[in-house]
């Protein structure tokens, strides 16, 4: 008999290892986040856009690793793959294609959902490896601590002068990290996949 981990036996085991993370980053947000730093400083107002990049990856990194925790097993249908899905089976492909033009809607659009339809079924199956979840976790957590470090030595010493330059390394780590760890990478490659849609089931999708 095969003993599964905790990881993957209990689904929230996997969310408890990044909740500790995610109180580090909102305790920065809370307080105005690495932004805040520089909007209030007119050394580093030239920079802000560093600022904002660095707190949206680290919201990013967060997001990523709570998706992966809850798609181990598979992924929801969300709301586009369920209505485009349900459309198909009750019509047919191209019916329904005709029929969403006909309504306005531009055909690459409409393509574009039918081939993320067959994305979605197959990512419905799909399965993760709960210790390399727990990998992933870890290595964001590297750079979780040191944002939260980041945001709380300066706050406790109030220097601004080297902030820029570690905030700029911490977001290229960061953003290296997302490229190149494998879960994190395959989270942000599926979200990419979501193409733009604006069904409205009253009108255009019923």
């Amino acid at each position: 008999m095969v003993v599964k981990s905790s990881a993957e036996s209990n689904p929230s085991s996997c969310l408890n290892l990044v909740k500790p993370l995610d109180q580090k980053r909102k305790e920065v947000e809370f307080a105005g986040g690495i932004w805040g730093i520089f909007a209030k400083s007119s050394a580093l107002d030239g920079h802000s856009k560093d600022a904002v990049k660095l707190d949206s990856n680290i919201n990013k990194l967060i997001e990523t690793l709570v998706y992966l925790c809850k798609t181990r097993s598979g992924v929801p249908f969300n709301e586009l793959a369920s209505f485009v899905t349900r459309k198909i089976s009750e019509m047919g492909e191209e019916p329904f294609k005709r029929q969403q033009i006909h309504l306005g809607k531009p055909k690459k659009y409409v393509e574009d959902w039918l081939d993320y339809s067959e994305i979605a079924q197959a990512n419905k199956k799909r399965i993760l490896d709960p210790e390399k979840i727990k990998t992933s976790i870890q290595g964001a957590g590297v750079f979780i601590k040191r944002y939260w470090k980041l945001f709380n030595d300066f706050r406790n010493k109030n220097k601004i002068d080297p902030i820029l330059p570690i905030a700029v390394a911490l977001n290229q780590d960061i953003s290296e990290f997302m490229r190149t760890d494998p879960y994190t990478a395959l989270a942000l490659f599926e979200d990419s996949q979501i193409p733009f849609w604006d069904i409205d089931e009253n009108y255009g999708g019923s």
